[in-house]
């Protein structure tokens, strides 16, 4: 059975961040939808497949790339929850997980 993966607060925080800074930028949403539905897709990909991402330096987490972005998630016994969404034009050192 697939685990269910849940948003983290961290996760929807930066998909906050990430959104308001490209309308802004745009003008429009029109870019954030075509966003959301690349952070969905992924998220219905790690739920069909947990480790479909590469390992990352701490215990259980994995990372998937999204377009720009670094998708960070950790697998747990009965669920899978998205940690933080990384932008990687960003400074490296800014990275919760290296």
């Amino acid at each position: 059975m697939a685990k269910q993966v849940i948003w983290g607060e961290s996760a929807l925080d930066d998909l906050d961040t990430i959104f308001e800074y490209w309308e802004t930028v745009t003008g429009s949403s029109k870019y954030n939808r075509k966003m959301l539905l690349a952070f969905q897709y992924a998220a219905k990909r790690i739920e069909s497949n947990n480790f479909i991402g590469r390992a990352t330096t701490k215990d259980d987490t994995y990372r998937v790339v999204v377009m720009h972005f670094v998708l960070y998630y950790k697998v747990n016994d009965d669920h899978i929850r998205i940690l933080y969404i990384f932008d990687t034009r960003r400074n490296p050192d800014k990275n919760p997980i290296k």
